[in-house]
């Protein structure tokens, strides 16, 4: 039963196999790996990327430099260490409150960070790894970043709709 099901599963596959050669069972394997480690770098790609994106929504509006000062709580000003700025999981280990202060973080932050991920994961799913890839996971990331400020200061910044303009 077995050898049968690889064969069938081989006659799918093309020629990876011939007859009963199951060699090609390892690139079944591996394609159906790859697809996973490339969605799975994708949405941690994402994850963080909307990291950095929470701190351009932050800081954009209000002239701030997206580079310095390192990223501190909202509330007390404290600089938040490494282990508080894992995307998503640093709000749900805390509970949504600074560990400094204990005063309560936006939910927006795990917000921008997990619709971040998605979006690249989704984008992995139609989109192989290349230069196009990388293309839509930035435009991708400028509109998260312009949706954001948009609802709340009804702006959308020069420095990321010029960015679009290429």
């Amino acid at each position: 039963f077995y050898e049968r099901s690889l064969v069938i599963a081989g006659r799918r596959c093309g020629e990876a196999f011939r007859g009963r050669n199951l060699r090609g069972i390892d690139a079944l394997a591996l394609g159906h790996f790859g697809e996973d480690a490339r969605s799975l770098f994708a949405l941690l790609l994402g994850l963080a990327v909307g990291s950095f994106l929470n701190v351009v929504v932050h800081r954009l509006p209000r002239g701030e430099s997206v580079a310095y000062p390192p990223s501190r709580c909202p509330q007390c000003g404290h600089r938040l260490g490494p282990w508080d700025l894992v995307p998503v999981l640093s709000y749900l280990a805390l509970k949504g409150r600074c560990r400094y202060c204990a005063r309560p973080i936006s939910p927006r932050y795990p917000l921008v960070e997990a619709l971040t991920g998605g979006l690249f994961l989704l984008a992995s799913l139609f989109y192989p790894p290349g230069v196009e890839a990388l293309l839509v996971f930035l435009f991708l990331a400028f509109l998260v970043a312009l949706a954001f400020i948009d609802v709340d200061t009804f702006e959308l910044p020069d420095p990321l709709t010029y960015g679009l303009l290429f």
